[in-house]
């Protein structure tokens, strides 16, 4: 059944022309004006001819059903040619749309993470992101790519690497550490990225089986550490300057010293600021549901100070605010905000010259 439905059209058109010979025969019509004349004029009168037709008519009835398996398969064929196409086009677009994964630089990754982390730069440069994205990549969640060096080298000035960018598998990172100078970007970044966490005898300088321009996904960082608000509350800060090496709680000087050096920073235009400004209000605690935050001109901290213990006290930025000692202030700021990023680079600079000079 399935030949029949399959070949149809060419086995009713075989049927047909041998149907239509075999009435010729049977009514005694043979077509002798399409014969030649002599010779083939006296077949067409003779029994010979009768069976020649009929086994003729057979013939091309299997040659059109021949004819039809062929059709067919050239069709499927072609199909088939044109369903590969797509396949290996929709491969080739997949490609080229995961080529570009691997387009960022480590530093800007580092650099990220300890954005969305509170992690001030220092000499040492990011050693929590690093960490973090070094465990992400051993954990799977996180693939990071390299150039990886061709000759194992015994001096620094035998650094080779390839001229190609590879995928770093995950067991990489049980042995191996992303070094500072990932940190930042670099003019020639064919220089090792990474070396061995610990003394291993068959690296004993640590970067004979490094990589070099190390990069990593842009989407992939951004799942794992979504981008935080560009405005932090000026509390965070707080937080992020104890975990940093500052003590407040015992020491009544040491908040007055962090907030007298972030007025600096701000009267200078380090640091912007902004806050809610409460003109016809002394509620702080309901201003933020009320007001609209606006930033801080600059020269207004150069009469005005920052008063934080309230709200560190309470642990609730709304009661944050500037003040101007010794004069009556018939209007102010509260809900202080500061960005997120110049915030944070004071912090691991200024900040800490600050905080060791007593």
């Amino acid at each position: 059944m399935q030949f029949l439905k399959k070949y149809a059209v060419s086995l009713c058109a075989g049927i047909l022309a041998s149907a239509t010979l075999l009435i010729c025969h049977i009514f005694g019509f043979y077509p002798e004006q399409m014969l030649a004349w002599g010779f083939l004029r006296v077949i067409a009168y003779s029994e010979l001819f009768r069976v020649i037709s009929i086994v003729g008519s057979f013939v091309i009835a299997a040659g059109l059903v021949q004819l039809g398996i062929l059709v067919e398969r050239h069709s499927k064929n072609r199909f088939a040619s044109h369903e590969d196409a797509i396949l290996t086009e929709g491969i080739h677009d997949k490609t080229r749309a995961t080529s570009t994964a691997y387009e960022s630089p480590i530093w800007k990754a580092i650099q990220h993470v300890a954005i969305c982390i509170g992690e001030p730069k220092d000499t040492n440069y990011f050693p929590k992101a690093r960490v973090l994205i070094r465990q992400a990549a051993l954990d799977g969640h996180l693939t990071i790519w390299g150039k990886k060096q061709i000759e194992k080298a015994t001096w620094a000035t035998a650094w080779k690497y390839s001229d190609i960018t590879t995928k770093i598998e995950r067991d990489y990172w049980s042995t191996h550490v992303i070094k500072s100078n990932a940190s930042v970007e670099m003019q020639n970044p064919n220089v090792p990225f990474t070396q061995t966490e610990s003394y291993v005898p068959s690296e004993p300088h640590g970067w004979e089986n490094s990589y070099a321009d190390l990069r990593a996904s842009e989407e992939q960082i951004n799942i794992l550490w979504p981008e935080k608000p560009r405005r932090m509350p000026v509390l965070e800060l707080l937080n992020a300057a104890e975990a940093d090496g500052w003590i407040f709680l015992g020491d009544k000087n040491a908040l007055y010293r962090f907030t007298q050096g972030l007025r600096q920073a701000a009267s200078e235009g380090v640091i912007e600021i902004w806050g809610l400004d409460l003109k016809r209000s002394w509620d702080m605690k309901s201003a933020p549901n009320i007001y609209t935050s606006e930033k801080i001109p600059a020269q207004y901290f150069k009469e005005h100070w920052i008063e934080l213990h309230q709200g560190w006290m309470n642990k609730q930025n709304c009661y944050t605010c500037t003040s101007r000692p010794s004069q009556t202030e018939p209007n102010y700021y509260s809900d202080l905000h500061v960005d997120r990023i110049q915030a944070l680079l004071w912090l691991g600079g200024d900040a800490r010259h600050i905080r060791d000079t007593t």
